[in-house]
This record gives C-alpha cells, sequence and structure tokens, in this order.
C-alpha cells in the first residue's frame, strides 16, 4: 500500500513538473493572471475587497494578496460575492516591478513586496506578494520522481550483485529467504540459482 501510494506521488509531482515547466517557457511569451476577488459589506467600516492573484512573467510566478476599498459595491446586492476570471496579458518583468517598489527585498530570484494603499490609515489596505522563480518550484516537484529513479537503480544493482534488495545481504546461499531481513528472494535470483545448480 505505501509503494503504491509513493508511486502514485511521484507520477503526480512529474505532471506537475511538466506542467510547470510548460508554463515557465510561455512565461517569456505571454504572462498569465489568475484572480479571485471577494467583496463583502460591513456595517461599521467601508466595503472591502480581497484578491487573490496569480500572475507569471519571465520565468517568475508572483503570489499576491490584496486588500482594499470597494468603491463600486452594490449595496442592494447580497453581501459575499466572489467571482474568478483568468486572462492573458503582455509579458511582464515581475523582478523588475517589484526592485521599483520601496521596501522590497530581491534575492536569488525569490522577491517579498508589500505596497500600501495611498491615503489608507491602517496598514491592512495593500498588497502582499513573493515571487518565486519556476526553476525553484521544478526542483520541488523533482525530489518525489528522482527519490523513485534513485531507488530503482538501487535495487537493479542489488540484483546484478545478488543482494537482497531490502538489506543488501548476500543472497548466494539462501535459497527462499533472506536470512537478514526474512524479504523473499527475487525470482532473478532464484533462476539464476536453478541454472548454476543444473550446470
Amino acid at each position: 500500500m505505501r509503494r503504491r501510494l509513493f508511486i502514485f506521488l511521484c507520477t503526480i509531482s512529474a505532471l506537475l513538473s511538466l506542467c510547470t515547466t510548460i508554463i515557465w517557457i510561455r512565461s517569456y511569451w505571454l504572462s498569465d493572471r489568475l484572480k479571485w476577488e471577494r467583496t463583502w459589506h460591513r456595517p461599521t467600516r467601508s466595503d472591502r475587497c480581497i484578491r487573490w492573484e496569480m500572475d507569471t512573467g519571465c520565468g517568475s510566478l508572483l503570489l499576491a494578496r490584496s486588500e482594499l476599498p470597494d468603491t463600486s459595491f452594490n449595496r442592494d446586492s447580497l453581501p459575499g460575492t466572489s467571482h474568478v476570471f483568468w486572462e492573458p496579458a503582455e509579458v511582464d518583468h515581475l523582478l523588475q516591478q517589484c526592485a521599483a517598489i520601496p521596501g522590497s527585498h530581491i534575492f536569488c530570484g525569490f522577491a517579498v513586496c508589500r505596497v500600501v494603499y495611498p491615503g489608507s490609515e491602517s496598514d491592512d489596505l495593500g498588497l502582499r506578494g513573493v515571487i518565486l522563480p519556476f526553476w525553484s518550484l521544478i526542483l520541488v516537484t523533482l525530489l518525489l520522481p528522482a527519490r523513485w529513479v534513485q531507488l530503482r537503480c538501487r535495487h537493479r544493482h542489488r540484483l546484478r550483485l545478488n543482494l537482497c534488495p531490502t538489506c543488501s545481504y548476500d543472497l548466494r546461499a539462501s535459497q527462499d529467504r533472506c536470512p537478514e531481513c526474512g524479504s523473499p528472494t527475487p525470482q532473478i535470483t532464484s533462476n539464476k540459482k536453478r541454472i548454476t545448480n543444473n550446470d
């Protein structure tokens, strides 16, 4: 069960890595913007609009949350309205835009930025975001597939040397099970022994 779950997670991780690579290449020609907005009315305070945003551009990914006053909110409509939309746009160099923001921090393609809404009395109104390079996301999604490849190579190497795939114990004097860990002897090892005994 654990082995099947591990293989399933490796497959999902490999697919995510492939999709991330495609979006990475696409970001140099076209920027994608995915936004989720929610607007509500509070009797004691002004109407607010919260927006979660994900932008791509020039090999970078922006994850941002902004809270702004919503002047277009209709008080006759139901509170808690939400909107999700996606739109392509011209290529934006996210790191250059972040560098122009006072107080932003940039290091090796990573960035943290914060913009306060002009004229607001509270620091809650504004934008907070982080920028991640796509190569870092690909490295993370390739960890599980790389681990699977390592385990497969180690398994085959031990079989060639007639060792137990689990604990690498020498199985030349064993027939059915490993005397060290109790794992069944691989079929390949058993076939080799039969050929040796027949000779």
